[in-house]
């Protein structure tokens, strides 16, 4: 307490000596981005596999009740048996899991949704929630996955699919042959 406050006032140092660490701050995890983002696969393949990384840097194990995948993404421990829900995995103090993680587009377009992770001690339930972003491509045409462009996009190698938003740098130049076809894959910009 400050120098010269009245006893009276004490009650406030019992509570700050009686708070101790909640069982939610045993539930920290930490991973290695927010963000999974695929490039473009052909429709009806799958994709080549991103490693996401799930740290444990506590002193204790925390058990992971689940990891459930949205639509068009699966995960896998091993490399084998992907699939779109892991289920209770334990893991120990100080310690790392790496998830493989594919996407399955079926279609044209960006594919997005939100890896759950749940976690629990006792009756406290935390969620981690990472964001996943696919694109299906086609078989035929330019697949655009660069935010700068330039040279030259010609109808022979069209149509041209914009996955993101492009720009030009203004030192540099595009040249769009007549002809040339360029579809959007998401709302994009083209600056």
């Amino acid at each position: 307490l400050p120098q010269g406050m009245p006893l009276e006032y004490n009650f406030i140092s019992n509570a700050v000596v009686n708070i101790k660490p909640g069982l939610d701050q045993l539930l920290t995890l930490a991973v290695s981005d927010s963000l999974v983002k695929f490039k473009p696969v052909l429709v009806g393949t799958g994709s080549a596999t991103k490693y996401f990384g799930i740290q444990n840097p506590s002193t204790k194990a925390v058990l992971i009740d689940s990891i459930k995948l949205p639509d068009y993404f699966t995960a896998s421990l091993d490399g084998s048996n992907f699939t779109d829900q892991i289920s209770s995995i334990s893991l120990p103090s100080e310690s790392e899991l790496t998830l493989q993680i594919q996407c399955h587009p079926d279609s044209l377009g960006k594919f997005q949704g939100q890896m759950e992770v749940a976690l629990s001690s006792g009756t406290v339930r935390r969620f981690l929630e990472i964001d996943l972003v696919g694109f299906g491509a086609p078989e035929i045409g330019t697949v655009i996955t660069e935010k700068n462009v330039s040279g030259t996009w010609s109808k022979q190698n069209s149509p041209y699919y914009i996955v993101d938003h492009v720009s030009v740098a203004s030192n540099e130049t595009l040249v769009i042959e007549p002809g040339t076809e360029i579809l959007s894959l998401n709302s994009c910009l083209f600056e």
